[in-house]
């Protein structure tokens, strides 16, 4: 018969990345010490997301008892921690707070007329149907249908939308326009 005496609660590290960028997946396991071999320790992880919403490890998420993959499916600070009980009762909470960061969109778009080569100069005859479409434009999964876009002459909104054509702006001369593509994180 073997007797142990159990008077401390167990040691817990989390490891894993402490940064991250939205949509990433990433690896967290529990390393647990309870001082003694063949101890019975059982394992509780707990995901507090950037809205606030805290919750228990869905079954995808699961890889082994000591060991879980999540994705980061929004930008913001995320909360990871594990509850370590052992056989005597003992217990530690440990904690590790994820930096997630917003991936900005990237801007692409395609034009129906001649550009001049390395340049964003398009020419148009004030005659020609023309458009610059900009949906290409390119994000993560999880922001990709929230993007707007807003077209900027002047310092002013001259259209909002993905794609501008001669119906939406017909000044002549010279202009500059600037695109702006944000995300739902305002990126």
């Amino acid at each position: 018969m073997v007797l142990t005496f159990d008077t401390s609660p167990p040691e817990v590290t989390i490891l894993g990345a402490e940064s991250s960028v939205e949509m990433n997946y990433e690896l967290y396991s529990a390393n647990v010490d309870d001082g003694y071999d063949n101890s019975l320790i059982a394992i509780t992880w707990t995901i507090t997301e950037p809205s606030g919403l805290t919750r228990g490890i869905l079954q995808s998420e699961i890889v082994t008892d000591t060991s879980i993959g999540v994705e980061f499916n929004q930008s913001g600070d995320w909360n990871i921690s594990v509850l370590a009980i052992d056989s005597a009762g003992y217990y530690t909470k440990e904690s590790v707070i994820i930096a997630v960061a917003n991936i900005p969109p990237q801007i692409n778009f395609q034009a129906s007329a001649s550009s001049k080569e390395f340049s964003n100069q398009l020419v148009y005859d004030s005659s020609d149907t023309w458009f610059i479409d900009a949906s290409l434009s390119l994000d993560t999964v999880n922001d990709l249908e929230g993007l707007k876009f807003n077209w900027i002459h002047g310092g002013e909104i001259v259209h909002i939308g993905p794609n501008i054509t001669h119906l939406n702006y017909d000044e002549l001369g010279s202009s500059t326009l600037i695109l702006q593509v944000s995300d739902s994180d305002g990126a």
